[in-house]
């Protein structure tokens, strides 16, 4: 277990007075966290974020992003770094391919703190805001958004943050029960935006994963050609897949065209790299989404680049 040190770094010379309330309003929202529920302040249009997950009698574990999963713009300086240290985060265990739950049970690739119960909220809210605030210099509450979800339940609410979250629920699952529920609700908004749940579920099964061909992105449309099948598929969101696949980021495939792949519950993804980076061939898969904008998944990162979500259908 970690504790919070009472050393701090030099604050920046000015902080929105916002921060203080804020603080309250966050302490607030993580007392409600029951066992499994997590809740992730991703700050908008940005890599960054930091993300608590209740763990009951364990107390609560919190990350926030390393240099595994920022672009070259967003990447922590040795500042930052020692800011992070300073005010009581530790930093990643390892690598993202080799910190997994299941080979670095206690670490993370992420920089985290594990507070046990019982837990000061209060603690916890007030280290979220320094690092949002001193760390990674974000200059208002207003430029973070929210996302909250309980691993049986699906989403939920937090209006007391007074952040922005767009509502996109499923209906109560048991964890046996999520793929086949997940069908149900896809067929209800398929093609319009990647649930976190449904992108979360997609990413694990890789091993489903198929390659196909994009012939054609028309307005709210794509033609895809699978097992020599040519099938054309509503998606919502051709004009951010257009800018992606003619980047000249996505690694080619085994026909010298830029890779696409089909995964389970209508997912589309595509790997591209950062600007001026290269994916490699062994490039990991990370199932925790990241990103989100409006309650959407948008991608997940991986070593320089990320793998970009589309729903089609």
């Amino acid at each position: 277990m970690t504790s919070v040190t009472e050393e701090k770094p030099n604050p920046l010379t000015c902080l929105s007075a916002d921060w203080v309330p804020f603080a309250q309003k966050l302490a607030t929202a993580l007392e409600k966290l029951e066992e499994h529920q997590f809740l992730i302040l991703p700050v908008k249009r940005s890599r960054r974020y930091i993300q608590f997950s209740a763990q009951g009698a364990f107390g609560m574990r919190v990350e926030t992003t390393s240099n595994s999963y920022l672009n070259k713009k967003e990447q922590l300086n040795e500042q930052q770094i020692s800011f992070l240290i300073d005010v009581g985060w530790q930093a990643p265990t390892n690598t993202p391919n080799d910190s997994t739950p299941e080979k670095d049970p206690d670490g993370s690739p992420n920089y985290f703190v594990s507070f046990p119960a019982p837990i000061s909220f209060t603690e916890v809210a007030n280290l979220t805001v320094r690092t949002f605030a001193e760390v990674l210099c974000v200059p208002h509450p207003g430029r973070l958004q929210y996302f909250a979800f309980d691993k049986e339940a699906g989403n939920f609410e937090l209006p007391e943050l007074g952040l922005k979250l767009e509502n996109q629920k499923l209906k109560p699952v048991k964890e046996k029960d999520i793929p086949q529920q997940l069908l149900g609700a896809i067929r209800e908004t398929t093609g319009i935006t990647v649930n976190p749940i449904q992108a979360r579920k997609a990413l694990e099964e890789f091993s489903s994963w198929r390659s196909t061909e994009i012939l054609e992105i028309g307005d709210g449309f794509i033609t895809l050609k699978i097992d020599d099948i040519t099938t054309r598929f509503h998606c919502a969101d051709t004009k951010r897949l257009q800018g992606i696949y003619t980047s000249g980021r996505v690694p080619l495939s085994k026909n010298n065209t830029p890779l696409v792949l089909i995964a389970n519950y209508n997912v589309l993804i595509i790997p591209c790299a950062d600007e001026g980076a290269i994916l490699s061939n062994h490039v990991p898969i990370n199932s925790n989404v990241v990103y989100f904008e409006d309650g959407a998944a948008l991608f997940s990162p991986t070593e320089n680049g990320a793998w970009h979500l589309f729903s089609i259908g």
